[in-house]
Protein backbone atom coordinates (compact mmCIF):
# COMPACT_ATOMS: atom_id res chain seq x y z
CA UNK A 1 0.00 0.00 0.00
CA UNK A 2 2.61 2.52 -0.87
CA UNK A 3 1.90 6.01 -1.36
CA UNK A 4 -2.03 5.26 -0.23
CA UNK A 5 -3.81 6.83 2.57
CA UNK A 6 -6.03 5.72 4.62
CA UNK A 7 -8.22 7.95 6.83
CA UNK A 8 -11.90 9.29 8.30
CA UNK A 9 -12.95 11.53 9.62
CA UNK A 10 -14.96 11.76 13.19
CA UNK A 11 -17.76 14.13 14.39
CA UNK A 12 -17.88 14.79 18.33
CA UNK A 13 -21.13 16.29 20.44
CA UNK A 14 -23.21 16.48 16.85
CA UNK A 15 -25.67 18.68 17.13
CA UNK A 16 -29.00 17.87 14.92
CA UNK A 17 -31.31 20.81 14.09
CA UNK A 18 -35.21 20.62 14.81
CA UNK A 19 -36.65 19.12 11.65
CA UNK A 20 -38.79 22.45 11.21
CA UNK A 21 -35.20 24.59 11.45
CA UNK A 22 -34.06 22.45 8.40
CA UNK A 23 -33.29 24.64 5.05
CA UNK A 24 -32.55 24.30 1.73
CA UNK A 25 -28.97 23.38 0.50
CA UNK A 26 -27.21 27.00 -1.03
CA UNK A 27 -27.87 27.05 -4.45
CA UNK A 28 -23.92 26.34 -5.52
CA UNK A 29 -24.82 22.96 -3.02
CA UNK A 30 -24.21 19.27 -5.19
CA UNK A 31 -24.94 16.28 -4.09
CA UNK A 32 -22.28 14.56 -5.50
CA UNK A 33 -20.36 15.51 -2.89
CA UNK A 34 -17.45 12.74 -2.21
CA UNK A 35 -15.57 14.66 0.16
CA UNK A 36 -13.83 17.62 1.67
CA UNK A 37 -16.44 20.29 0.60
CA UNK A 38 -15.75 23.49 2.41
CA UNK A 39 -17.71 26.77 2.40
CA UNK A 40 -15.93 30.15 4.01
CA UNK A 41 -18.29 31.56 6.25
CA UNK A 42 -17.50 35.01 4.53
CA UNK A 43 -18.95 34.02 1.32
CA UNK A 44 -22.22 34.22 0.10
CA UNK A 45 -23.09 30.41 1.04
CA UNK A 46 -21.00 29.86 3.73
CA UNK A 47 -23.35 32.69 5.41
CA UNK A 48 -26.39 31.62 4.27
CA UNK A 49 -25.05 28.32 6.26
CA UNK A 50 -23.93 30.09 9.12
CA UNK A 51 -27.01 32.71 9.61
CA UNK A 52 -29.69 29.55 9.18
CA UNK A 53 -28.04 27.40 11.93
CA UNK A 54 -27.95 29.91 14.40
CA UNK A 55 -31.26 30.32 14.01
CA UNK A 56 -32.02 26.81 14.25
CA UNK A 57 -29.46 26.70 17.15
CA UNK A 58 -31.53 29.92 19.09
CA UNK A 59 -34.56 27.96 18.90
CA UNK A 60 -32.86 24.75 20.11
CA UNK A 61 -31.63 26.95 23.48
Amino acid sequence: MEGNTIGCILLKDVIFLAERDWFLPPADWSRCIVRGKTYAIDSESGNYIFENFIKGMNRLA
